[in-house]
């Protein structure tokens, strides 16, 4: 009787899974594989803070003995959490009238960002263990907005934000006027005591407001103040130095505080020739301002060509420095067949292969975007910011549980750690991949809730663990993180090293929501109004690859494979290969055998007209300028894309003799230089449009055959001449 039983459960189940009605697809799969991270970052304590009125938190810090404090802003009318003392800082004056603004068909709060500078900022310090409030200080109403808090290493607590009309009434801040700086707008820092009962210093410094300042204390103990402008400052208040910078707009952008440089990407509108397309590009610029190297700006036909086909729209659409002072980047992409996906200076090699190469580890959380339609798919790549190498590169994405399917993901926040580990807020449709053991929500995809939303995360160093991942439902509600004008975040974060742990920090404005679900909170309800602050505090250990940037002593550019031509298809007749082709572009690639240089494509054309046989007979030549080097134009990139010179690149072009269906000999010259070699080749149809056929030949040379050689002991170093280029009956 039991195995009849057995028998029918069997045949329901194998009924339902093919007919669609039970599945087991990647949200399924990767929700077991991330429920119980091996390295977990632990939400000690997580909750609401604020009264009656409205208020946010939009910035956190940890004193070196692990005392959370909270920073945040009240709108008005009033500031009155319940069962808390409020002190007040400086002169106070009445409070304004304040109504949310409402706007849209679902007549949706829309809180003021970090510009409103009539509510009062505020600081709360947590009691230990998180779990009770133990102070709460007060800046006088409408003497300006917090904007960003850090506790230094003496326990001092430092406070940056945009000043309003009644600073004075705060601190007798000094404003201190600095050559190339001339905006009319006003920041503020202050050096605060660390019982907080008094301000040590202030500062007013002229900025563009547009970008909420940010800080952080440096080892040294100098403190970065960033905003538009990048500023030094000592401990005792005092400028030791100034960077001009300028807003971005269209483009998104951040500084680090390590250098004051700049990373900095967007996208232009494109034609490949067959489909428009989104051109992403990122710039590395130094502290002033100065351009240094380009990634990514691949031309539209190179990218659109038969041979790469990468032609899903991408953008740069935020970054963040992590603490050794290297980019971590948000790029976005509608599909699969991103550039995003390959070295950002090179077309033909895996981002993954390239960062393991580099650092002799495996990075990745497997997350594979196959199946897509169009979508918005997050990849998130750290790059060296000397080499612009990739050491850590990682898709971030959300699926959907009714088919086998990738679903989107967009990324509103973007930043490190104190051990490196990489701290990402943003909104997921559904299914966001959650570490379920930790989550702070009570979602059930089992019981048809929407596992999506705004969200929290937390990845390890190389991208191949999840720390911490949870939606956070109603939070995310005031803009307080800004990449660019469109690229706004409303979840900031803080870390800090406490002992051998890693504490992290997560603040934002929330709704109430009944799914939120908090942990040893220190506010038991939600205090009222329209939004309250939401925190969440989160402890992890340090892990070792954390300390230090790994290096297996390779270049990235060890992971590029030697090219091959693979086979060709048995083509017959005469085929013309002319300048005036329709849509298609030539290829000229060299590449350093040596793995030294980062490769040279040339955009390259047919001279003249020429007839070849498909049977391996006939001649043609490629021919393209020292201009034509894609991403040849900025300092950095000059001198690493191989025949570089800070004044360009050498023209080139390469006489092909077909001498068998599968052979060929080249002819290369190379600004003054000239040698000829026998290469192989493949004659194939195009594909996936056209009607004629593509070439592809290999050609192995020497490095001082072409004058490639930096010196002697470089002249027998191999290039790998790689050609490219369609012919039509």
């Amino acid at each position: 009787m039991r195995k009849k039983g057995l028998v029918c459960s069997l045949a329901v189940i194998a009924f339902l899974v093919t007919n669609g009605l039970a599945q087991d697809t990647r949200f399924h799969q990767y929700t077991r594989q991330y429920m119980n991270p091996a390295n977990p970052a632990v939400p000690v304590a997580a909750g609401y803070f604020g009264g009656s009125g409205d208020e946010y938190l939009c910035a956190g810090a940890f004193l070196p003995d692990g005392t959370a404090l909270l920073g945040g802003n009240a709108y008005g009318p009033a500031f009155e959490p319940a069962g808390t003392r409020i002190s007040v800082i400086g002169t106070d004056r009445p409070a304004p009238d304040f109504t949310m603004p409402r706007s849209g068909r679902n007549n949706a709060i829309q809180p003021p960002n970090w510009t409103h500078t009539a509510g009062a900022g505020f600081i709360v310090r947590l009691a230990p263990g998180y779990s009770s409030v133990q102070q709460v200080v007060r800046f006088p109403w409408s003497a300006g907005t917090i904007t960003d808090m850090t506790a230094a290493q003496d326990g001092s607590v430092y406070v940056a934000g945009i000043a309003g009309e009644n600073f004075a009434s705060l601190t007798d801040g000094r404003f201190v006027n600095e050559d190339g700086i001339s905006d009319r707008g006003r920041v503020f820092l202050i050096r605060m005591r660390p019982d907080l009962q008094g301000i040590l210093w202030g500062l007013l410094l002229a900025d563009n407001t547009e970008q909420p300042p940010k800080i952080a204390e440096l080892p040294d103990g100098r403190i970065s103040l960033i905003g538009v402008h990048a500023r030094y400052i000592s401990p005792a208040g005092e400028i030791l130095s100034s960077s001009p910078g300028s807003i971005h707009n269209s483009w998104a952008g951040v500084r680090s505080h390590h250098h004051h440089g700049y990373v900095a990407g967007a996208m232009n509108h494109t034609r490949t020739g067959y489909e428009p397309w989104r051109q992403p590009f990122l710039v590395f610029r130094d502290a002033d301002n100065s351009n240094i190297a380009v990634f990514y700006k691949w031309n539209s036909r190179l990218v659109g060509m038969n041979w790469s086909r990468l032609v899903s729209d991408s953008e740069i659409r935020g970054a963040a420095f992590d603490i050794h002072g290297n980019p971590i980047l948000y790029g976005w992409s509608d599909g699969g067949n991103s550039v995003l996906e390959w070295a950002p200076y090179d077309l033909k090699t895996s981002v993954y292969r390239a960062v393991e190469a580099r650092t002799g580890r495996k990075t990745g959380l497997g997350f594979s975007t196959w199946g897509a339609g169009v979508g918005s798919f997050a990849h998130i790549i750290r790059l060296c910011f000397e080499t612009g190498e990739p050491l850590a590169k990682s898709n971030f994405i959300g699926y959907l549980a009714s088919r086998n399917a990738p679903s989107s993901t967009q990324i509103r926040t973007l930043a490190a750690a104190a051990d490196n580990s990489v701290l990402l807020a943003g909104s997921s449709a559904f299914g966001l991949i959650e570490t379920g053991s930790l989550k702070l929500n009570t979602l059930n995809h089992e019981a048809d809730d929407y596992i999506g939303g705004t969200f929290v995360a937390v990845l390890n160093e190389a991208m191949t663990q999840i720390r911490f991942s949870s939606a956070l439902p109603g939070a995310g509600k005031v803009p307080m993180v800004r990449y660019s004008r469109g690229r706004i975040g409303g979840i900031e974060t803080s870390s800090a090293r406490v002992g051998d742990k890693t504490m992290v920090m997560f603040v934002t404005g929330a709704e109430f929501n009944e799914k939120f679900a908090p942990r040893n909170n220190a506010q038991k309800d939600f205090g009222g109004g329209n939004i309250d602050g939401m925190y969440v505090i989160l402890q992890m250990d340090t892990l070792p690859e954390g300390l230090t940037v790994p290096d297996s002593g390779k270049s990235a550019l060890s992971a590029s494979v030697t090219p091959t031509v693979g086979d060709g298809e048995a083509l017959t007749g005469t085929f013309n290969v002319s300048r005036g082709m329709n849509r298609d572009h030539s290829l000229i690639i060299l590449r350093d055998g040596a793995h030294k240089m980062w490769p040279a494509f040339y955009m390259a054309h047919p001279e003249g007209g020429a007839q070849v046989d498909a049977a391996g007979s006939g001649s043609y030549t490629l021919a393209a300028s020292g201009d034509a080097v894609e991403m040849g134009d900025a300092p950095l990139n000059r001198q690493r894309i191989l025949g570089g010179t800070p004044d360009g690149y050498q023209d080139v072009s390469v006489k092909i003799t077909l001498t068998g269906a599968n052979t060929a000999r080249a002819e290369v010259t190379y600004g003054k230089h000239t040698a000829a070699v026998d290469g192989r080749i493949s004659i194939r149809r195009s594909r996936p449009t056209g009607s004629g056929i593509n070439f592809h030949g290999i050609f192995e040379l020497k490095k001082g055959q072409l004058g490639l050689a930096a010196d002697r002991s470089e002249n027998d170093e191999i290039v790998y001449l790689e050609i490219w280029n369609p012919g039509r009956p």
